[in-house]
């Protein structure tokens, strides 16, 4: 055969041989070595020489026998590996031009440090035992898997640390299902200095920290699968407020909204239109903060404390309170009107048809009250009410019925002239007239303003006898 350069040397590799003991039933082993078939070694059994693929079979470091080849119990069986060949090349100084460490040679080392070099600025570089490495300073950039100064067509597996100082780029489009698949595996943990963009979703198994501000620009709600969520994990010294914060913009500025636990005073307040963005504590002091609205359905309040004026009790309002259906209170009530010009104690009767406001009654007629039409009627009812503060039997229902005042003042249908403090009774009609000696039980109650004459509605105190 004919070679371009110098003619090569052959020279065999060192053989070696792997002893096992047979059991009689065991046809599976485990090669030392890595074989390409079966034809790469010579299996004995005892003294009988084994005959690849009929007795047995290898690939990689396995090794199996036939069924009906199974080594007998105690038996040695002896593994040869069969010696290949090598083909040396053996270089003088006529096989590259004679020169400087800047030209290409290929230098012998010692047993210490064996390899191959190119010892120039730009060098390949191979050695074993106490200098173990591979050496390329080409510096060529990597734009695809095909490109830049090393290139691998395989994997490349690594036991080491890698230090890597321009990007990676992992071209795989494998999606992650689990840790342990995708297109980047890390088997421990991962350190990262900066920031880290995800461009799919993120699932964490474990514990998920965030020592920085966290914020979440998608469209879509964040969805919590937790049962609980817990702020403000270290305020062991109770320093901050805790709470929710939103964010809106009426048209002018960006305001806040939110439900935090005051720390000066440990209740949870809800607040609207705050300008200034809460850090620690929510400033309740700032011109913009305004309680913020509450629309709620059945509201249970559990707190038993006992109200003994307007600012005490479970339950606390600081202005008025609209209530559409019916009061229940299961103790005494104590009302007081500060802006309410008719605020009278009243209650439910069932009568025979519907009256106006302000129509004198009397117990009587085909119901319990009719309208009196009778003067200084001594089995007068009262008056009905315009606006009562506090109501009884609310509750009934009987076709038609009249809310009479018991106490307080309100308004009343007179006739005739009245002075301011004198006693009125029924005049008939539905309607009060003054009297300076009223028969005992009739007396309505008293007149709070005057009457020149004529029918008019006036204020009167009833109950005020």
């Amino acid at each position: 055969m004919a070679y371009l350069g110098l003619t090569p040397k052959e020279t065999l590799l060192v053989s070696s041989q792997q002893t096992f003991t047979g059991d009689g039933s065991n046809r599976s082993f485990t090669l030392d070595r890595s074989v390409g078939t079966e034809n790469d070694i010579q299996v004995q059994v005892g003294n009988t020489l084994q005959i690849p693929t009929t007795d047995y079979t290898a690939v990689g470091t396995a090794l199996t026998f036939a069924a009906t080849a199974v080594p007998a119990d105690s038996s040695a069986i002896t593994v040869v590996y069969r010696a290949g060949s090598l083909q040396t090349v053996t270089l003088d100084t006529t096989s590259f031009n004679a020169g400087s460490e800047a030209s290409p040679t290929i230098n012998h080392v010692s047993q210490n440090s064996t390899g191959i070099y190119f010892p120039s600025t730009s060098r390949i570089g191979f050695c074993t035992n106490g200098n173990e490495r591979v050496e390329i300073n080409n510096s060529t950039t990597a734009s695809s898997t095909t490109t830049g100064a090393l290139q691998v067509a395989g994997g490349v597996g690594m036991t080491g640390k890698l230090y890597v100082g321009g990007i990676v780029n992992a071209t795989d489009t494998t999606q992650a299902t689990g840790t342990g698949n995708g297109a980047l595996v890390v088997s421990g943990g991962a350190g990262i200095a900066k920031n880290c963009y995800v461009g799919g979703d993120m699932l964490v198994t474990g514990d998920f920290t965030v020592n920085g501000t966290f914020t979440t620009t998608g469209t879509d709600s964040l969805e919590v699968n937790d049962p609980l969520i817990f702020t403000a994990a270290n305020n062991s010294g109770d320093a901050v407020d805790q709470g929710l914060i939103m964010k809106y913009n009426d048209g002018s500025n960006t305001r806040r909204a939110g439900l935090f636990r005051d720390v000066t005073d440990g209740k949870f307040k809800i607040f609207d239109n705050l300008i200034p963005t809460p850090t620690t504590t929510v400033d309740t002091d700032d011109s913009t903060y305004a309680a913020g609205d509450l629309v709620v359905g059945n509201m249970e309040i559990t707190l038993s404390t006992s109200s003994s004026d307007s600012t005490s009790g479970a339950l606390i309002v600081s202005g008025g309170v609209g209530i559409a259906g019916d009061l229940n209170l299961g103790g005494t009530a104590s009302l007081t009107a500060t802006s309410a010009k008719y605020a009278d104690l009243a209650e439910k009767y069932s009568a025979d048809a519907e009256y106006e406001p302000g129509t004198v009654m009397h117990f009587g007629g085909a119901k319990e009250v009719t309208v009196c039409n009778k003067e200084m009627c001594q089995r007068v009812a009262g008056i009905v009410s315009t606006a009562p503060a506090h109501l009884m039997n609310a509750g009934l229902e009987d076709g038609f019925t009249a809310t009479i005042a018991l106490v307080g003042r309100v308004p009343c249908k007179v006739t005739g002239p009245v002075v301011k403090g004198d006693m009125m009774v029924s005049a008939g009609n539905g309607m009060a007239m003054s009297s300076a000696d009223p028969k005992l039980g009739s007396v309505i109650g008293k007149a709070l303003e005057n009457n020149t004459g004529g029918e008019a509605t006036i204020e009167v105190a009833v109950g005020r006898l």
